[in-house]
């Protein structure tokens, strides 16, 4: 029950994600920056997510991991949040991309040896995929509205 409820959550947020990009395409180029501005913004909340997850483990950890952890648990959120304040989407959108591959690194290299930890890396890389190729779909919608 518990890797099913695991996967199902997992691939449930990423329904704003492709849901997102795909508005940026499909619907009226005059929303476009609405469309655009809201990925953005979950992007950010994922992002927050993320480094949550390393906030946790840290507590329950103590030394140089628990001081590793507690800062790289806040680290997404705060760069997430200087991004999504950027005013060119094109770059905002870039940034999140790599921070989103980062974050994938990161918890690759913190949580390999936590054995409740293997469902949750598993899921990852396919969800850190999705997300960063609607990210990259967005960027490719600014040909349709012109920009």
């Amino acid at each position: 029950m518990r890797r099913s409820l695991l996967v199902l959550l997992g691939f449930a947020g990423l329904i704003p994600f492709i849901g997102l990009a795909a508005a940026s395409w499909g619907l009226a180029p005059s929303t476009h920056a609405l469309w655009v501005q809201a990925i953005e913004i979950y992007a950010a909340v994922i992002l927050s997510f993320l480094g949550g997850v390393h906030w946790g483990l840290a507590m329950a950890s103590t030394g140089a991991t628990q001081h590793k952890g507690l800062l790289w648990g806040v680290t997404p959120a705060l760069l997430a949040w200087v991004i999504v304040l950027i005013p060119w989407p094109i770059v905002s959108l870039t940034l999140l991309i790599l921070l989103l591959l980062l974050s994938w690194k990161v918890d690759r290299a913190a949580l390999l040896a936590v054995d409740s930890a293997q469902t949750y890396l598993g899921l990852r890389t396919p969800l850190t995929a999705v997300a960063s190729l609607s990210l990259l779909a967005v960027m490719g919608s600014f040909v349709r509205v012109g920009i």
